[in-house]
């Protein structure tokens, strides 16, 4: 598990908190967001498999049935 801190800005309002990342071993993440006023937000993803190697592919996560990809 990983624990972090943030902050960003929420319709011009700043706002900060802390969470934490866990890898589970069937390759899934779930990242916890905490808001220091006391919400919380759960991203479960989990990593999208191919039957074939492919050294060259992009990394790919799917989030709430989002697919992002991002460059190594």
């Amino acid at each position: 598990m990983v624990h972090f801190a943030w902050a960003g800005i929420d319709e011009m309002d700043q706002v900060s908190g802390d969470g934490n990342a866990e890898l589970f071993d069937d390759g899934a993440i779930d990242i916890v967001f905490a808001c220091h006023n006391g919400g919380e937000l759960v991203l479960p993803a989990k990593r999208q498999t191919s039957s074939t190697a492919c050294y060259s592919c992009t990394p790919t996560l799917i989030v709430f049935g989002h697919i992002l990809e991002w460059q190594r």
